[in-house]
């Protein structure tokens, strides 16, 4: 009994800390810089059906090619019901932040036969990541790839493990996620040839 507290405290524990320091962090809700306008304004012409597109000042739409397109995709996904797309876009990192450190975990669990004490130690690591934190308060798509990025590990590891194709296909959609998120996801590629 006492064997299976610990073992579900070393994954909650990071799990919600990770999500109280973000959620803190960005309580008066996420920065915007200039990269983080492409993607709103992307989300809201997606919503508005004119696609990955910004409004040009002659009102002519023209496509955003600087900038993959999914981080805004989603943005437009999940803020459809609230209609704002910043304020979505916090409670989406929050999300992110727990699929990211959950994967993590899970990754670290794996390869360490599921102990908790390795487990405990690579979610709080994830959690207390300064840099990565700073990225989470953006309206940046770093968090949508990292996500991607890990799960893309997790997978790969599982098909080199049990040598079955529905792990290598989800691994190459799960890159495919990587690469439409940040244009560096190219690298996820490339570095599995």
């Amino acid at each position: 009994m006492v064997n299976k507290i610990f073992r579900l405290g070393a994954v909650l524990i990071p799990l919600l800390s990770s999500n109280m320091i973000l959620g803190l962090a960005t309580r008066h809700g996420l920065a915007v810089y200039s990269d983080s306008d492409t993607y709103i304004v992307g989300a809201r012409s997606i919503q508005q059906g004119h696609g990955f597109t910004i409004k040009t000042s002659i009102g002519s739409y023209d496509p955003v090619d600087l900038f993959p397109p999914l981080y805004s995709i989603v943005l437009a996904v999940v803020s459809i019901r609230k209609g704002n797309v910043i304020a979505s876009a916090r409670w989406l990192h929050l999300v992110l932040q727990i699929l990211s450190v959950s994967l993590a975990m899970i990754l670290v669990g794996w390869s360490t036969s599921w102990a908790p004490g390795a487990m405990f130690m690579a979610g709080l690591s994830w959690t207390f990541a300064t840099d990565y934190l700073a990225f989470q308060c953006v309206v940046y798509s770093e968090s949508l790839f990292v996500m991607w990025s890990t799960l893309a590990i997790l997978l790969m590891c599982l098909y080199l493990k049990h040598q079955r194709w529905i792990w290598l296909l989800a691994a190459a959609a799960s890159t495919s996620g990587a690469w439409l998120t940040r244009y560096a996801g190219a690298a996820w590629g490339f570095s599995g040839i």
